[in-house]
């Protein structure tokens, strides 16, 4: 489900560009001694105008956190993985690897990257691009260690001098949450 959102031409050329992220969940732990929930539900990085001439890029992030319950048991290690998919550029190589595509005109594009929290922490990818977020945790059944939580944050980028006509960019991505 695309984002729409106006665009405005000044001085300079603008459009808004939206992301829109939808959680995949893992299932439930089966006969294991925790259960974990994701939050939130779906995310939308919105990069709003942007203006090409700018000397800066532009940036936009949304987080995701995942949280682990003890349920049963001794101690339980959670490993956990959170892969982004490619969108509709095939690709998540290079710092606009990544297709923002307008609404309504396949051939109209935007080049953009999604990073682990910021550029110097790489591109938050999957396994073709061997670059995403990954970890363990461990629950166990006392407090204040019986439920643990891990947020990451998806921080997005459009590099500067792209021209392309005004309107509304989207380009619908799975983030998919293992554990």
């Amino acid at each position: 489900m695309p984002l729409t959102m106006t665009a405005r031409a000044r001085r300079a050329v603008r459009w808004c560009a939206a992301l829109l992220l939808l959680m995949g969940t893992a299932l439930p732990a089966f006969a294991q001694g925790y259960s974990c929930a994701i939050s939130p539900g779906s995310l939308n990085i919105a990069f709003n105008a942007y203006d090409p001439v700018s000397a800066t890029p532009r940036t936009a992030s949304a987080s995701v956190t995942l949280t682990c319950t003890h349920l049963t048991g001794g101690s339980q290690i959670i490993n956990w993985a959170m892969q982004l998919n490619n969108g509709s550029s095939g690709t998540c190589v290079g710092v606009a690897g990544r297709t923002l595509r307008r609404v309504g005109s396949p051939t109209d594009m935007i080049g953009y990257n999604i990073y682990k929290g910021s550029v110097a922490n790489g591109v938050w990818g999957n396994s073709g691009c061997g670059t995403y977020p990954t970890g363990s945790m461990t629950v166990s059944n006392g407090n204040p260690n019986n439920i643990k939580s891990i947020t990451q944050t998806l921080f997005g980028q459009i590099p500067i001098n792209q021209f392309a006509p005004a309107g509304s960019y989207t380009d619908p991505l799975v983030l998919t949450i293992s554990f």
